[in-house]
């Protein structure tokens, strides 16, 4: 897919080359015959009907227009459906699977929607094993890794907080030392208790 550099330096080579063209589109809906049109010298002007449109509004109602897209569905819109019937490049010609798709989850829900099959279970199906991945991850790293499994099992002091445990020795030791007792002794205190029975309740869920 193209940059934005890429598409900004190929709308000024196209202004430069055919000035002032004005290109135009008809759609014709269920109801009504409407043209869209754009001059190649104010590209970032569009016209439905004789009527000014910003682009992504313009989206919007192509993807109103063209498609049933249900809601709650990611990896559905008019920009990601339409590469389906207009191919942009030799290798789109050459390749039917070449569409733009970014992963198998996209070429698979955007066909299935083309084909009348029911997304929601694609979608619901790819969202169970994300979370599956990510629990696994999780798991993987707390097995591997001492640092994290010291810090949710209520072991010893990680590094996550030794910065922030030294600093407040630092200050508690000086305190003592000047024998004053410190203004947020007791903030610190909740904050311990808090933190320790954080840890007790996480080691819990990941032993059972």
């Amino acid at each position: 897919m193209p940059g934005k550099l890429q598409l900004a330096a190929a709308a000024r080579q196209v202004d430069r080359s055919i000035p002032n063209w004005i290109f135009s589109l008809e759609i014709e809906t269920s109801t009504n015959l409407h043209k869209i049109s754009r001059n190649t010298s104010n590209q970032a002007v569009v016209l439905l009907d004789e009527q000014e449109i910003k682009l992504p509004s313009l989206n919007q109602w192509l993807e109103q227009h063209c498609f049933f897209i249900p809601r709650g569905v990611p990896g559905l819109s008019f920009r990601s459906l339409v590469p389906k019937f207009i191919r942009r490049g030799l290798k789109q010609y050459t390749d039917p699977r070449e569409t733009g798709d970014y992963s198998e989850y996209d070429s698979l829900i955007r066909n299935a929607l083309l084909l009348g099959i029911d997304v929601h279970l694609i979608a619901l199906k790819s969202k169970i094993r994300d979370e599956i991945n990510a629990l696994q991850t999780l798991r993987k790293n707390f097995k591997t890794d001492p640092l994290i499994r010291e810090f949710y099992s209520g072991g010893k002091d990680s590094d996550i907080h030794l910065s922030h445990l030294e600093r407040k020795i630092s200050e508690l030791e000086k305190n003592r030392d000047e024998f004053i007792v410190a203004e947020d002794y007791y903030d610190i205190q909740q904050e311990a208790d808090s933190l320790s029975e954080s840890a007790e309740k996480i080691k819990i869920i990941f032993l059972y």
